[in-house]
């Protein structure tokens, strides 16, 4: 099974969760395409859904949006912004009394960096049919928790060790198969 073949079966996992889960997919993995397919063919299924994608810095806000624009039109966000722009954006719209952001999709990029203080109580101000969050990173009681109150339970999971027992495993497929055939 080939990378991509993975992020697809990664796709499948969020789709048969309801739309509601965490990918804690290891790093270089490829978990921002794998965000960006999914919104393919949710918009492809509905183009008027809307979507806010939440990064914890610009930096990877930046990939965030480059990734997704790539299997929809930008038109088709609600927005795409940094954890700091969540707050002061939630913080004007309590002043102007029109909370809850409602989307279709939210996306939590690094969830693990955006799971504390103010950043938290911007994100329980939206309301949201479905969440996707993305990390790599070993997550701890507590955010395991706090993804389970936002309805994103972990739904897939590959760490460093599962990816080098498969690739052990494949290996040892291989060695075996070339025994078979002397």
């Amino acid at each position: 099974m080939d990378k991509f073949e993975r992020q697809e079966i990664s796709c499948n996992k969020w789709r048969d969760a309801k739309g509601r889960g965490t990918l804690n997919l290891i790093m270089r993995f490829g978990k921002t395409r794998v965000a960006a397919m999914i919104v393919g063919k949710l918009i492809k299924a509905n183009p008027n859904r809307t979507i806010m994608a939440i990064a914890p810095n610009a930096v990877t806000t930046k990939n965030l949006a480059d990734n997704l624009t790539e299997f929809c039109p930008k038109e088709q966000w609600i927005d795409i912004m940094s954890s700091n722009t969540l707050i002061n954006h939630v913080n004007k719209l309590k002043i102007e009394r029109k909370l809850p952001i409602k989307v279709d999709l939210l996306i939590l990029d690094e969830v693990h960096k955006l799971l504390q203080g103010e950043t938290l109580i911007a994100i329980k101000n939206i309301e949201y049919k479905f969440i996707l969050c993305l990390t790599g990173s070993t997550l701890n009681k507590n955010q395991l928790s706090i993804l389970n109150e936002l309805g994103a339970p972990v739904i897939d999971k590959i760490t460093e060790s599962i990816l080098w027992m498969q690739q052990t495993s494949r290996e040892t497929c291989i060695l075996q198969l070339s025994f078979l055939k002397s």
